[in-house]
């Protein structure tokens, strides 16, 4: 398709730990940067609306994962666990595909009982349909990102549920995926780069009920406002990277 093998198309915040070296290794190698996002979230017109927050009603905070259970390994469990430890009386509510096997959840609950959470500290509970999964986030007040394998379309589909998602941003290009979509959507203040950066960010967040329910009834106007949901802007900045590309 293209004239030049092995060329790579991506966000800045998605590729930038590595493009020199992409670069360098080969003059038919090239890099090209969109301008906005490396993608777009098209939300179901059927989602729900956005509810209240629910720890003003539990009066405790619920943290949420819909990712993969392969991307929730043993560094994930320990990080999250510490994160409990310092949010005093959360709940980790986690829902995935993996989890329709009585034998998988019973393993992860006993996974998370080794890093110190109780069971009755955790909900674990299997897949759903697309609304099942918008709907999960009603009960979610902020959203833990997995590392080195970050969200994607689940990052998104919090986002537009208005969780927000605390992501650790490495140099892979697979754990920047969050990132990238977040600062696309103009979200950069729950992005961290480090382990204690990214329990700082949840500590204060958790912290603060009244900043973190304002956030939440607005997010979805700002991420539908944003270049994520700009379809026909990413459609130009496409064919233009593809031009600059067929021309390199």
């Amino acid at each position: 398709m293209y004239r030049q093998p092995g060329s790579a198309i991506s966000t800045r915040p998605a590729w930038r730990p590595w493009t020199s070296c992409w670069q360098t290794q080969s003059r038919s190698r090239i890099a090209c940067s969109l301008s906005t996002a490396r993608g777009c979230y098209d939300p179901p017109v059927e989602a729900p609306d956005v509810a209240p927050l629910p720890a003003e009603k539990n009066g405790y905070i619920t943290f949420g994962s819909a990712n993969q259970i392969s991307k929730v390994t043993d560094e994930v469990i320990a990080l999250w666990a510490e994160v409990m430890r310092v949010v005093p009386d959360s709940r980790l509510y986690i829902k995935t595909k993996a989890f329709k096997e009585p034998e998988v959840a019973a393993r992860y609950m006993g996974l998370f009982g080794k890093a110190g959470i109780a069971p009755e500290r955790l909900k674990l509970e299997g897949p759903g349909s697309q609304l099942d999964i918008l709907r999960y986030y009603n009960h979610i007040d902020i959203a833990l990102d997995t590392f080195p394998c970050a969200g994607g379309t689940t990052t998104c589909e919090a986002l537009w549920m208005g969780v927000p998602v605390i992501t650790l941003m490495g140099e892979r290009f697979c754990n920047r995926h969050s990132a990238s979509h977040m600062q696309n959507a103009g979200i950069t203040d729950t992005t961290a780069e480090s382990k204690e950066q990214y329990i700082a960010i949840v500590t204060r967040m958790a912290a603060d009920i009244p900043s973190l329910s304002a956030r939440r009834q607005s997010m979805r106007t700002t991420v539908a406002a944003s270049p994520l949901c700009d379809a026909p802007r990413f459609a130009k900045h496409f064919a233009g990277v593809l031009r600059q590309m067929w021309n390199a």
